[in-house]
């Protein structure tokens, strides 16, 4: 009687601490298909890029106060 009252415990926490099977964030292929015309465009997009070749030698790389490398 104790082993199937514990059991039925068991059963009873693990199910109310699951997560909802609802998707409440979750995008639809159309959405995701028409970002691009929510996306602004400037002028002039540059590309920036750097090649690092040292040795022996420490360096942090960041962008806008953000690591990057």
């Amino acid at each position: 009687m104790r082993i199937i009252i514990s059991a039925m415990l068991l059963i009873l926490s693990i199910t109310s601490c699951a997560q909802d099977s609802t998707q409440k964030n979750m995008k639809t292929i159309e959405d995701i298909s028409n970002l691009y015309k929510d996306v602004e465009h400037f002028p002039l997009e540059p590309h920036y890029g750097i090649y690092i070749s040292s040795s022996n030698t420490n360096f942090e790389i960041r962008v806008n106060d953000i690591s990057v490398f």
